[in-house]
């Protein structure tokens, strides 16, 4: 067996003349691809649009960083939590249910997705019906905005609460001060004329309230702000296994294949 030297242009006038080879396998690649395609379906992605941003003015006490966002992050990242926490994804199965949709949620949660860019949040929702992952990108939107607003409520409560118990805390014992006719006559002040047993009740109980308000906030804080910002629209175009771009795929991977068999072919018989 001796060395033989490759020619290109020697393989490709050979390839040129098995041309009915290299046809074979491509028909075989296309008909591989369209199979593919009758066992998986294209799929539509939906997505819907959520805004999140923190509203500086109500929060003076954090200071807008330009070169480090990681308390800009950690603050919508706890709402971020919320859009995807199972409290908002089994309200949207619940009322997909309730609606007359019969989907396996456990499966058919794997179908979500979710991105962010800088103040959006895209929920992105594929599924074999582009009406139906519309509706469930949109209902997710809505369930995750009204979890928002909810804890958002209790976060507001919560600093409300807050500065309540500030001010009952600054509060002096009133002096007790008798008229001649025996009429009180302590002066009126914000803490009102609470005796300091009466005004340490009303601590403890703002500051159990502060505990619920608090924990109902799911970690949110006043400053934060949501909007929906924009429902799906109906994918027209498949995002995965488009018929089209599968069967050109599998033309394609044939016509290689045909090409590397008529070369390996060549070579073995000028050996």
């Amino acid at each position: 067996m001796t060395s033989v030297d490759f020619s290109p242009l020697e393989a490709f006038e050979f390839a040129l003349r098995r041309w009915w080879l290299i046809a074979i396998f491509v028909l075989a690649g296309g008909l591989l691809g369209w199979g593919f395609t009758r066992l998986h379906a294209p799929r539509y992605d939906a997505r819907a649009m959520l805004v999140i941003t923190i509203d500086y003015q109500q929060a003076p006490e954090l200071v807008q960083q330009t070169d480090d966002h990681y308390m800009e992050d950690h603050i919508i990242g706890a709402a971020y939590a919320v859009v995807i926490s199972t409290y908002v994804l089994d309200q949207v199965n619940a009322e997909l249910q309730a609606q007359g949709y019969s989907l396996d949620w456990k499966k058919y949660i794997r179908n979500l997705a979710w991105e962010r860019k800088r103040s959006e949040f895209w929920l992105r929702v594929r599924d074999r019906d582009p009406k139906m992952a519309v509706t469930v990108a949109d209902l997710w939107a809505e369930k995750a905005y009204s979890a928002l607003v909810e804890f958002h409520q209790h976060a507001v409560n919560a600093r409300i609460l807050r500065e309540y118990l500030a001010a009952l805390s600054a509060c002096p014992p009133p002096p007790e001060i008798e008229s001649p006719d025996g009429l009180d006559t302590r002066p009126p002040s914000l803490c009102g004329n609470g005796s300091p047993p009466e005004i340490q009740q009303a601590i403890e109980t703002v500051t159990a309230q502060i505990e619920v308000e608090t924990a109902g906030s799911n970690a949110l804080i006043p400053a934060l702000a949501f909007s929906l910002g924009r429902k799906a629209d109906i994918p027209v175009t498949p995002s995965a296994y488009r018929r089209s771009l599968v069967l050109a795929a599998g033309a394609l991977l044939g016509c290689a294949a045909g090409i590397v068999a008529v070369s390996i072919s060549g070579r073995y018989r000028r050996l």
